[in-house]
């Protein structure tokens, strides 16, 4: 993931500003400490400006059509400080103009304010783009002092520029480069030597609005042709050779080179770009952190069960207490008492050492044998249905576990997250007290069929419980973790064919925890002939009548 570079900020502004200024601030919203939401009325239009300073992630944005992968985003129930100040200047308030300081990754919103007597109050809001240092920044525009800021710096942060409310706003430090577009080519020339030839970071450091990754992309393309690398950048600098595209892998995004996703506007890019990152982010982070506490589960499980100590061990120990009071009683009035005797074993006939208490009598002796087996007989069943009880929940959660690389999007996490808040192993959130009926389920059309897949516990027992009828198809991998698949048809009393059943088959292989295997037995039953005992978790189901067909990877 790369950062947004001030070249592509100021082509990215000369689309944004026709279409919000003079635009008048409907809403604010601060969706965490690093994301602010605004909502702009302009030409009978409402756009959203997304702002995000988060260091990896440093942009803003025209939202221009629904995008889902927003959706994650909660707005808080209660607005923190600094939303409430800007909503307290900004909101109803016009957008003079929009600006941005030469060759600097900063955008500056104007406004005219009104202040508690009615005055006009010359306002900017400065949004920095600048990695681990970026921050948004209210401040009076006439006297350049400081209103608030989203996140105070302070004398320990930095020793260059402290920002917080009440002090001086002023620029950062700007770095001594170069403006390509004001120097010659013959000039051009001169600098460019063979030491910058084997170095991209000379471009970037000697002229403004060349990033590191731009240089790069420069040299890839017009190898050691100095002169070709004038005149690309200086076309692309006067914005005559703009490609606008991203790479399918979203490692990176550029206006120089056409990567395999082209956009039509700069704006567009970038909103797909690092919407699309966030959310890969966001996802991986929401799965690690569920994975965490499945982790933490299973480890105290496996702690738990460790110490029961060995069963086998403890269960030849009791069987051995029966043998020698069964032993004992059967020789009853033939055995003298004596601190140690030697009689044969009534199941092996293999010698028997056993204690005497010489003080008892042998029955006496015998009934002490037996209160010992008693005793641990009783702890062999006890813990026999405890290891039974730990087993069965560290089958469950893994199973949770497994089906946490099958969520595509956050919405799956989240309904993995509601199961855990079920059984109390979460903290009933904010998100998981939003209940929503319904569910999405990935489906896949083919000749007359509808496939559907189930990711994780929830949807798979909304598979069953709602979606599936009598007659739809049931699939399963056998012995497997994973999802269910349903076959339905689009019209009553259409047949499932070899190929459907083929393909459906071999999704919930897809779809388990045998994926990886070169063959996996997928079984299959009609939804009529599952049943879901009472007092089970989600999406366990007994099955009869199955049938099993064998699929390749």
């Amino acid at each position: 993931m790369i950062n947004l570079d001030s070249l592509t900020l100021k082509f990215q502004l000369d689309e944004i500003i026709p279409i919000l200024k003079n635009g008048r601030i409907q809403k604010i919203q601060q969706l965490n400490r690093r994301d602010l939401l605004f909502t702009v009325r302009n030409n009978a239009s409402q756009y959203k400006l997304f702002i995000s300073i988060n260091p990896n992630s440093a942009h803003i944005s025209v939202i221009e059509e629904e995008n889902k992968h927003y959706r994650f985003l909660q707005i808080p129930q209660f607005p923190p400080m600094f939303c409430m100040l800007l909503r307290k200047h900004l909101e109803g308030v016009k957008i003079l103009d929009i600006t941005q300081p030469e060759h600097e990754r900063i955008i500056e919103f104007h406004f005219n304010s009104y202040g508690d007597l009615g005055e006009h109050i010359p306002l900017v809001l400065a949004v920095e783009l600048m990695g681990k240092h970026s921050n948004v920044i209210l401040y009076n525009n006439a006297s350049k002092i400081i209103l608030g800021c989203m996140h105070n710096v302070g004398e320990e942060k930095s020793k260059e520029r402290e920002l917080a409310g009440l002090l001086p706003y002023i620029y950062p430090k700007k770095h001594s480069r170069l403006n390509i577009l004001k120097i010659g080519e013959e000039d051009f020339l001169k600098l460019c030597t063979k030491e910058f030839l084997i170095s991209p970071n000379w471009l970037n450091e000697t002229f403004f609005d060349i990033s590191v990754h731009l240089a790069k992309e420069l040299l890839a393309d017009c190898s050691e042709d100095c002169a070709k690398i004038y005149n690309n950048l200086n076309d692309l600098l006067n914005g005559k050779r703009i490609s606008p595209s991203v790479k399918e892998d979203l490692s990176e995004f550029s206006i120089y080179s056409p990567y395999d996703t082209k956009f039509d506007t700069v704006n567009k890019m970038v909103d797909f770009y690092f919407s699309r990152n966030i959310y890969k982010f966001e996802l991986c982070k929401k799965r690690n952190q569920i994975a965490k506490v499945l982790n933490k589960e299973i480890k105290k499980i496996n702690s738990a069960l460790e110490k029961i100590g060995n069963f086998d061990k403890t269960l030849q120990k009791a069987k051995h207490y029966k043998e020698i009071a069964d032993t004992l009683m059967t020789n009853l009035y033939s055995l003298k008492v004596e601190p140690k005797i030697t009689a044969a074993n009534i199941y092996t006939q293999e010698n028997l050492e056993i204690s005497l208490k010489p003080e008892l009598s042998i029955n006496e002796n015998a009934q002490k044998y037996y209160n010992l087996y008693n005793k641990l007989n009783k702890s062999v069943k006890f813990n026999a249905a405890l290891i039974q009880k730990y087993n069965g929940e560290k089958e469950y959660l893994t199973g949770i576990k497994s089906s946490l690389e099958f969520a595509a999007d956050i919405e799956d996490l989240n309904q993995i997250e509601e199961e855990l808040v079920s059984i109390n192993l979460l903290t009933n959130k904010e998100q998981s007290k939003k209940k929503d009926n319904k569910i999405d389920i990935e489906k896949v059309q083919e000749d007359g069929f509808a496939i559907y897949i189930g990711k994780n516990n929830k949807q798979n027992d909304y598979l069953i419980s709602k979606l599936a009828s009598a007659e739809d198809l049931w699939l399963h991998a056998q012995g497997a973790f994973g999802g269910h698949v349903i076959i339905k048809p689009n019209q009553k009393g259409m047949s499932v064919s070899d190929e459907i059943l083929l393909k459906a088959a071999k999704l919930a292989g897809r779809y388990s925890s045998s994926k990886n295997d070169k063959k996996i037995s997928v079984i299959y039953t009609k939804r009529k002939y599952l049943k879901r005992p009472p007092n089970t978790p989600l999406g366990y189901v007994t099955h009869t009548n199955e049938k099993t067909i064998v699929v390749e990877n």
